[in-house]
């Protein structure tokens, strides 16, 4: 019972973890700056530190920022288009 709990709760963490993945943040700075990354730090009302995709480090005051939000991170290879003619035939081999 307790090996079953443990895997449950492992199973659990790790698709948490994975699905996290596919978001990054977005800052929106009241200068009309958009800042993508992952916030590492945040100091309610104070500040936020920033990391973005190339690595660099951004920290902004809290009083500079208008919004907070999370957009769906694309990789490569990704394709949200499932409409193409050729992608629907690949689909349906075997049926006319």
């Amino acid at each position: 019972m307790r090996k079953l709990l443990l895997v449950l709760t492992l199973l659990l963490s790790i698709s948490t973890y994975v699905a996290a993945q596919n978001y990054t943040e977005v800052v929106y700075l009241k200068n009309g700056s958009i800042i993508k990354g992952v916030i590492i730090e945040q100091v309610p009302n104070v500040s936020l530190k920033i990391k973005t995709g190339d690595g660099s480090l951004i920290i902004c005051q809290m009083s500079d920022v208008t919004k907070i939000t999370k957009e769906e991170r694309y990789t490569r290879g990704y394709r949200k288009d499932t409409n193409d003619r050729k992608a629907a035939r690949n689909t349906l081999k075997g049926y006319k």
